[in-house]
């Protein structure tokens, strides 16, 4: 629509006469806003203000924009319904959340893969120590006369007897 500041309707899209000769009185007759809420949107009409209106006329919630022409105190009005506006949002925040949540998962993943690769690593390491301790054990029994016994603490059982009680 494009009206005149004091609401008077000069240009409307609409083939048939839905709206009266006066946006301010359709908004006043079929609308859920206030008469203090109108009269403070025709004051903004009329010091050239801008902004959206939410309102329910006939059963059904609008966003009605208002943005001066420039041309003779005109005001551009531009009405949409809650349900256009917000499925467009929704779609907008369902594309958002689905992206976050991919690099969340992504980022968790190459974490995870890095976590099991130190482990894995350090888990390598110390077996390796561990052959080099038994081969240096091994081949320093090996080497010395004395035969090496490891006994239980608890049960005095033998763990361990160096080879070289075979040679003796």
């Amino acid at each position: 629509f494009v009206i005149q500041t004091d609401g008077e309707v000069l240009l409307s899209p609409q083939t048939e006469d839905l709206v009266s000769g006066n946006y301010l009185d359709h908004l006043r007759k079929d609308s859920d806003l206030s008469g203090e809420e109108i009269d403070r949107l025709c004051g903004e009409w009329k010091n050239g203000g801008s902004g959206v209106v939410r309102c329910r006329i006939g059963g059904t919630v609008y966003y009605v924009s208002y943005q001066p022409v420039g041309y003779e105190d005109c005001v551009l009005l531009g009405i949409v319904p809650e349900a256009v506006a917000s499925s467009s949002l929704m779609k907008l925040q369902r594309a958002t959340v689905d992206v976050l949540v991919k690099l969340f998962l992504l980022a968790a993943a190459v974490l995870l893969a890095w976590l099991i690769l130190r482990i894995r690593k350090l888990f390598q390491k110390s077996a390796l120590e561990l052959k080099y301790r038994e081969l240096m054990f091994d081949t320093l029994s090996t080497s010395v006369d004395d035969i090496i016994m490891m006994l239980d603490q608890e049960s005095w059982r033998m763990d361990y007897i160096s080879p070289n009680i075979e040679r003796l």
